[in-house]
């Protein structure tokens, strides 16, 4: 759930646990809470390459990923950004295969970081 804080490193450090667990658990409902209105959402092995995706559909869409390859890890590689926006950069681990996992989030208008652009390629 998004949480609201006078500090924005507190707010990203919420953030960023939250989704790395999502990762972890492959719950794309938890990822979801996090998505802006409409996301860019690519992912190679599924020939998914929507610029401009309404969030709802970008939920089924991972869902459907995750249920074809479940997690067995995910950790994040780095981490960068200014004081509106962040990129994050990740490694998403399934029975024998890695994806690399680029999220890139925005401050909305009520000042919760959201998730703009999300690509998962096969690494």
């Amino acid at each position: 759930m998004r949480t609201t804080s006078a500090n924005p490193s507190v707010l990203l450090m919420t953030t960023g646990d939250e989704i790395r667990s999502s990762f972890r658990t492959g719950s794309a409902q938890n990822l979801a809470l996090y998505f802006d209105k409409h996301i860019e959402l690519v992912i190679d092995t599924e020939a998914v390459d929507f610029h401009e995706l309404r969030a709802k559909h970008a939920e089924l869409i991972l869902a459907t990923f995750f249920r074809k390859h479940p997690p067995k890890d995910f950790q994040y590689v780095y981490q960068g950004g200014s004081a509106r926006s962040r990129y994050i950069t990740g490694v998403y681990q399934t029975g024998g295969q890695r994806f690399s996992v680029y999220l890139l989030m925005r401050q909305d208008a009520q000042h919760h970081l959201v998730i703009d652009t999300l690509h998962l390629r096969k690494s």
